[in-house]
């Protein structure tokens, strides 16, 4: 989260984008793992009224380089995979043993490091390596044929723990055809790789999403109830089911008393929503001139 804000990344997202991301990492843990909660336990926790917030909220973390998405099945959830692929990171993807030290940590002569006063800074990361004398002794040919099928079995669980079991199975798959799958660093371009192919798969079908939308809907009463259903709460949509209304040529006509705020939601969706608009008129006693002279 300090690189994330020290980039800058933070200071340019939405209020909806920084809702959701800390909510998505609730369900994860020190190692950043991926999440699969659903659309409506993200609505409960964050607020959110529609899910429309919710897809927005995830199509900005993405394009910002913080989150990208993994379809699910019929069986499966959308699985959400923490990414630090934002611009000005200084994060590599976790199980990568080359992480470079972070400028902030480096002493301005000798590379040495600040004093930290209280914890403020950070807890810098500590690497432990044990080193054990066995005289130069060659091991057996049947003991280095175990330790390299334990090293090959650690590498594809870091992999597994790192980028998920779809992505590192797939990323092994490819590697095998090539016979590059005891090569730790290749199988993790390979996942990187498939990431962002995913990624930009997801970005195309959201914006796909996004422009069906804006244009397919349908300019007749049941056609709003569809689209109501999906943004608004249950208990407006409910008020509105019960809505009497007829139609007078490409006038619709409500009989029904609405509250204020669903009336404006009406004339919204007929105008806005639907090309070319449609004009309704609420049937009321001080609509009833307006309506004499439409007709």
């Amino acid at each position: 989260m300090t690189d994330i804000i020290d980039s800058g990344v933070w200071a340019e997202l939405s209020h909806a984008a920084k809702t959701l991301y800390p909510v998505l990492l609730k369900f994860s843990d020190y190692n950043f793992k991926p999440v699969w909660p659903n659309t409506e336990t993200l609505m409960r926790l964050t607020g959110f009224k529609t899910k429309k917030s919710i897809v927005s909220a995830k199509k900005e973390l993405t394009q910002a380089g913080l989150l990208y998405q993994v379809p699910g099945s019929g069986r499966t959830s959308t699985r959400y995979h923490f990414s630090f692929h934002y611009e000005g990171s200084r994060i590599t993807p976790l199980g990568d043993t080359n992480l470079p030290l972070r400028d902030s940590e480096m002493g301005a002569s000798g590379g040495s490091k600040p004093s930290v006063q209280g914890g403020a800074d950070g807890t810098p990361n500590h690497i432990n390596i044990t080193i054990s004398n066995t005289n130069n002794v060659p091991a057996p040919p049947a003991t280095l044929e175990m330790g390299k099928e334990k090293e090959e079995k650690k590498a594809f669980e870091n992999l597994v723990e790192t980028f998920g079991p779809e992505i590192a199975l797939e990323a092994y798959k490819r590697a095998v055809s090539l016979h590059m799958e005891s090569n730790p660093t290749y199988l993790q371009s390979l996942c990187r790789e498939i990431i962002s192919s995913q990624r930009q798969e997801v970005i195309k079908n959201e914006q796909k999403s996004t422009s069906e939308d804006v244009f397919s809907h349908p300019a007749s009463w049941s056609g709003f109830l569809s689209w109501a259903s999906k943004e608004l709460t249950q208990s407006s949509w409910n008020q509105l089911e019960r809505v009497q209304v007829q139609t007078d040529g490409n006038v619709i006509i409500v009989n029904s008393t609405l509250q204020g705020h669903l009336r404006q939601i009406v004339q919204m969706y007929f105008t806005e929503k639907v090309k070319p608009s449609v004009l309704v008129v609420f049937s009321e006693k001080e609509e009833g001139s307006r309506l004499s002279e439409i007709r």
